[in-house]
């Protein structure tokens, strides 16, 4: 049985005829561009979930299968949404992420129009909720109001992620980012003027059709302006269907592959650079669950930095105060000061 995520909806449909005919099904069909609610929900997480809040995407980004599989921008209901979040708090879950392809032009489209920045702050409402994050950002849809709702919802990580892609306006260009390095630039001293205490990560793809070590280097030279905490990187990957797969200029997967190399020296030395700046500071951990060694539990900072401390089991699913004590590339060690709720 094969089929789309816009006919998830058939799905009961399709299992029946798919066992009652003993025949392979493939359902294609066509996106009605609706948003079908009420399915039941399996959660594998128990204190930190995912909580969709749209569908698809309007960009068109060159490199991105995306807007062809998924279909363009549909927005769930507000109301949908924070009921759906009170239940999974109730359930246990204190960190909630809010997710869509571009959470920042959520609300576009639905008959009571809502913007994201009011939905942040419709969400921050919700009693038993410690921590919110949302994902993904697309740089040209973040509006100052979303600037002032992260600024003064205290539930809000201070963490965001926003990809870059590129540091090379010719590139972004022909990815079709529809910004320039210098608006990304502009935004990001924004957020840090309105948060100061505020964490970047983003996603780079290097070796892009028609890059150039020139190109590169003004990718390179954004990782040190914008100052990083963490970050993704790909090499440049032809996905059928899209217009950069058949774009000339393609570079060599040996060039590629330096130019990642190099990229991912420069953002892990500044990961370790942030983390190493955190020992001896206090910041409150999420326990998730049991670390590797005994007496050991693993949890994750504002910052969605990964943290060992040894805590009793009882402590799990609660969030404390660690003293930082110890850093690494990928993870923090730390003591257990007090135990709260």
């Amino acid at each position: 049985l094969v089929f789309g995520t816009h006919s998830l909806h058939h799905f009961p449909e399709l299992m029946y005829n798919a066992l009652l005919d003993g025949k392979r099904v493939f359902e294609r069909g066509n996106d009605d561009n609706q948003l079908y609610e009420g399915f039941p929900v399996k959660r594998d997480g128990t204190f930190k979930g995912w909580l969709p809040i749209m569908y698809g995407c309007n960009n068109f980004c060159t490199y991105c299968v995306v807007p062809y599989v998924r279909g363009r921008e549909r927005s769930r209901e507000k109301n949908i949404i924070v009921s759906e979040a009170k239940n999974m708090i109730e359930s246990g879950y204190k960190d909630i992420t809010l997710l869509g392809q571009n959470v920042n032009s959520y609300g576009k489209g639905l008959e009571n129009e809502i913007t994201f920045a009011q939905l942040l702050k419709q969400v921050e409402q919700i009693e038993g909720l410690k921590r919110i994050r949302f994902m993904t950002s697309h740089p040209k849809d973040l509006s100052d109001d979303l600037i002032e709702a992260m600024r003064d919802c205290d539930k809000v990580c201070r963490h965001l992620h926003l990809p870059l892609q590129s540091g090379s306006d010719k590139i972004l260009k022909a990815m079709n980012r529809r910004h320039t390095a210098g608006e990304y630039i502009e935004t990001v001293g924004k957020l840090k003027e309105a948060n100061p205490e505020l964490g970047f990560s983003s996603d780079f793809i290097v070796g892009f059709p028609g890059e150039t070590d020139e190109d590169f280097a003004a990718t390179l030279d954004m990782v040190d302006r914008v100052g990083y905490i963490q970050a993704y990187s790909f090499k440049y990957s032809r996905r059928a269907g899209t217009p950069a797969a058949v774009y000339p200029g393609q570079v060599p997967e040996k060039i590629k592959a330096e130019r990642l190399n190099v990229l991912q020296e420069k953002l892990f030395s500044r990961q370790l650079n942030f983390n190493k700046e955190c020992i001896g500071k206090i910041m409150p951990v999420l326990f998730e669950s049991k670390g590797k060694k005994k007496g050991q539990l693993f949890g994750r900072t504002p910052y969605m930095q990964n943290l060992h401390a040894e805590a009793p089991a009882e402590s799990l699913n609660r969030i404390l105060p660690v003293r930082v004590t110890g850093a690494t590339v990928n993870s923090l060690s730390g003591t257990v000061i007090q135990q709260q709720n």
